[in-house]
């Protein structure tokens, strides 16, 4: 297939290695029925559950500005990974579905989590199987900043409508490894914002990670894939943390499309994705650089009991696209 146009952008790339790039450890979504969306992350993509237990009430109503019962949770990830997992957070009240207030593709929010896939064909099948059945895709790309490199892309909806994006790459003249799995952890965590630069900011001064790659896209592969507007043009770019494959954050911005800000939506007890948290080496000097470069303060640097974690220096703030980010010390 023919690559896609891209343009680099101005942006400048690389990181602030300050006392160590934040990792992200997990992403946060609530969801209505905690068996069906373990029916989905676990049985149907393949993820092991990590830890089940209820949250302290007080603990997710400082880190998420609510005030309600303790919910319960479950941790679910790749064994021997500490990064790139999902938090399924489930109320015994759950609110209504974020999906459902989301009208297209470029509304400010977080849009989507990606997950590695071995073989695709395979993957939808195990999918339809179980009653998910793409919304989109496969569709096959090349993006010229990836020579050699094709990607198969289809986006998969869970039971309380929030996108999977599932991502088969395939490197010319490399096999697929027979070992590698079916699933793996979070790729990618993928969010729509109204500025690209504030974001790309936040994340590489703020958490020390590196911007590593930033280009512009348009084409056919991406209208059928995302549903924008023909001949409509996005940025897409990209931070990581070290060398991890997994754990990495894309951004996207429609420059010429006008969205939904939700700002004031993406919060629970809604069912949908809300939030990420990094493991940090420092919780108040990265607090204190995230508010600096506008981030919302919602959690001032607090003790906190966590599922998983344990006793914890722990801190939040709020994106400008309302995703809600927790730091929590490594």
């Amino acid at each position: 297939m023919v690559s896609e146009e891209t343009q680099k952008s101005m942006v400048a790339l690389g990181g602030n290695p300050s006392e160590g790039p934040g990792r992200l450890s997990c992403v946060s979504l609530c969801v209505a029925d905690l068996e069906a969306s373990l029916g989905f992350y676990r049985d149907v993509l393949g993820l092991s559950l990590q830890v089940r237990e209820r949250m302290d009430a007080e603990a997710a109503d400082a880190l998420w500005g609510v005030s309600l019962d303790a919910p319960e949770t479950a941790i679910v990830g790749r064994p021997g990974v500490d990064t790139g997992m999902i938090r399924l957070v489930a109320y015994d009240s759950p609110g209504e579905r974020m999906a459902d207030h989301a009208t297209a593709p470029w509304d400010t929010r977080f849009f989507d989590v990606c997950i590695g896939v071995s073989e695709m064909d395979r993957a939808l099948r195990l999918a339809a199987e179980a009653g998910f059945r793409p919304d989109t895709g496969p569709v096959e790309y090349q993006v010229e900043q990836l020579p050699g490199v094709t990607l198969t892309e289809a986006l998969v909806s869970d039971p309380d409508g929030s996108k999977v994006a599932l991502i088969q790459t395939r490197i010319a003249g490399r096999e697929v490894d027979p070992a590698s799995p079916m699933f793996t952890e979070v790729a990618t965590a993928t969010q729509v914002v109204a500025d690209a630069d504030h974001t790309i900011r936040l994340y590489r001064d703020g958490l020390g990670m590196e911007a590593y790659a930033d280009m512009w896209l348009t084409g056919a592969t991406f209208e059928e894939l995302i549903g924008i507007p023909h001949g409509a043009r996005f940025r897409l770019s990209l931070l990581r943390s070290g060398t991890s494959t997994s754990g990495k954050i894309e951004i996207l911005n429609y420059p010429t499309l006008t969205g939904r800000d939700f700002g004031t939506i993406s919060a629970p007890p809604r069912t949908g994705l809300f939030g990420q948290t990094f493991l940090v080496g420092d919780v108040k000097a990265t607090y204190g650089r995230m508010i600096g470069l506008g981030a919302q303060p919602m959690c001032e640097p607090t003790p906190l009991r966590l599922p998983l974690l344990g006793a914890r220096l722990g801190a939040s703030v709020r994106t400008a696209n309302g995703l809600i980010i927790e730091l929590t010390q490594s």
